[in-house]
């Protein structure tokens, strides 16, 4: 079914979107882009043979001229099924308990899950380009690109190393009976309880003197208070008008964000994402759920932060900064509304 709508994300007013019926509904809606659709209103696709049609838009001088198209490909390509592992670099074993996002082309999160004890999953994907995620409790996070639809049957395997900061040492030998070291320190940074065991020999000469010390970071992370709310104290990230993907000048803001949620590991976040004033408020709702998510998705997959410590939220045009129902805005007071702001919500 093809149809117009301002009711779902698009390029801007009337968009044409498809939608198929499958197992007795309808399909989430296709978006059928550029050049079909534009920032005005398109409308109105109608077919008249296999693979040739018209719709019509106002586009250029306004006036909803009629225009020609030719369909060149399919619209609902094939399907792939395609399976996707997690296993230990070392071992060559399954890592129980661990779990994987796919990501579209665009970073956004097509699926997540967490294994239980075999980490195997089958998914049925478009052809295209994804980014494949793993991460486990004591492994390093790790990111490959996938390229799906090349053959059938395909299966990628993502291998994970051991994280060495939560495992360190855990034997300081002078194996030669050569060397000498008068000091030598071991940090476990993650491990909340740590062994310490001496192994000596009884007939060579020995001093050991073994020191534990729970070392605290001396620093808190910087907070803002907003009425009962906690903040990280760093600018908002901006966005385009009706846009959600995420600027170069917001990248520099998310990875410093991401290396604070790498220090300070209990911390969990809540991305509250916002709109302008400009546009239905169902369809500002939606396109700042369409932030929020884009935010959490490049923290996630750029900055490795494990996405079950952060939440997101979209609240439209609800909690602006300058109120511009009530005032002639100019595009400066608009951009300051069209923000993703971090709440702290476990300390």
């Amino acid at each position: 079914m093809f149809f117009a709508s301002n009711g779902h994300l698009g390029l801007g007013l009337l968009d044409i979107f498809v939608s198929k019926y499958e197992k007795g509904e309808f399909q989430e809606p296709i978006n059928l882009g550029a050049p079909i659709n534009t920032p005005y209103d398109d409308f109105s696709l109608i077919y008249f043979n296999d693979s040739e049609g018209f719709f019509s838009s106002n586009r250029k001088n306004m006036d909803d001229d009629v225009y020609y198209f030719q369909q060149i490909g399919e619209i609902f390509p094939k399907e792939y099924i395609t399976s996707f592992e997690i296993k230990d670099f070392a071992s060559d074993a399954y890592i129980p308990m661990s779990s994987i996002v796919i990501y579209t082309e665009d970073n956004n999160v097509f699926y997540e899950t967490q294994f239980d004890s075999l980490a195997k999953l089958e998914l049925k994907l478009f052809p295209g380009k994804y980014n494949f995620k793993g991460f486990a409790d004591n492994y390093k996070t790790k990111t490959i690109p996938v390229l799906v639809g090349e053959t059938e049957n395909q299966n990628f395997v993502l291998y994970l190393n051991r994280n060495t900061e939560s495992e360190p040492n855990q034997k300081v030998v002078d194996s030669t009976y050569n060397s000498e070291f008068s000091r030598t320190d071991i940090v476990n940074r993650e491990a909340e309880k740590t062994e310490i065991t001496v192994v000596n020999y009884k007939d060579e000469p020995s001093n050991e003197k073994v020191k534990e010390e729970l070392l605290k970071d001396p620093e808190n992370p910087p907070v803002v208070q907003k009425g009962e709310k906690l903040f990280f104290e760093l600018p908002p990230i901006y966005f385009d008008y009706d846009k959600w993907n995420i600027r170069s000048d917001s990248k520099k803001v998310l990875d410093e964000l991401a290396l604070k949620l790498e220090k300070y590991e209990s911390i969990h976040i809540k991305i509250n994402a916002h709109t302008d004033s400009r546009g239905t408020d169902g369809y500002n709702q939606l396109l700042s759920y369409k932030r929020a998510e884009s935010t959490r998705n490049y923290l996630a997959l750029v900055g490795y932060v494990n996405a079950r410590r952060m939440k997101f939220e979209g609240f439209g045009e609800s909690q602006p900064i300058i109120d511009c129902e009530t005032k002639n805005c100019t595009e400066e007071d608009h951009q300051q509304n069209r923000r993703s702001e971090f709440e702290i919500i476990k300390y």
